[in-house]
């Protein structure tokens, strides 16, 4: 999917999004608990399209908390990346996720294998193993972006 939802290409904050989607490893979803309380949990994510895409995908434990909260609200959901330690480059993205029971699972996902593969092999031992762990493909879609950058 292409969206005209991302920032303009042209302007230093729109690049620098696109930047952050693509090579940063670590991003914040936050869902909502049934009790209405924010529930942040960091996860690695992929871009599934090209630079303009406004879908990436995430893997997930099918024991995480946070498939109840997305069934019950896929529309409560929110991302960030973690800031420059300064407070000049913030990126909020908001989306719709739903499950993907059609994505590829990690250890058959180039995209994810290239990105995430050799911290995957470190941590888990393989690739196969960490896909038996995280089988549940979790497809974002970004319906909203906020934010700033400060060119230092």
């Amino acid at each position: 999917m292409t969206a005209d939802v991302l920032p303009d290409a042209a302007t230093p904050f729109g690049q620098r999004v696109r930047t952050r989607l693509q090579n940063d490893t670590v991003i914040w979803i936050v869902t909502v608990g049934a009790d209405g309380r924010p529930q942040p949990n960091p996860v690695g994510f992929c871009r599934d399209g090209d630079a303009d895409s406004a879908e990436f995908v995430i893997y997930s434990r099918p024991d995480a908390h946070r498939l109840e909260h997305l069934r019950e609200r896929p529309d409560k959901v929110s991302f960030h990346f973690d800031s420059d330690g300064l407070g000049q480059d913030i990126v909020v993205l908001h989306g719709r996720v739903v499950v993907d029971d059609d994505h590829p699972a990690i250890q058959d996902w180039p995209p994810y294998v290239e990105k995430y593969g050799p911290a995957v092999e470190r941590v888990f031992g393989s690739i196969a193993k960490f896909s038996e762990s995280y089988p549940i493909a979790l497809r974002v879609t970004i319906t909203g972006v906020r934010g700033f950058y400060v060119r230092g």
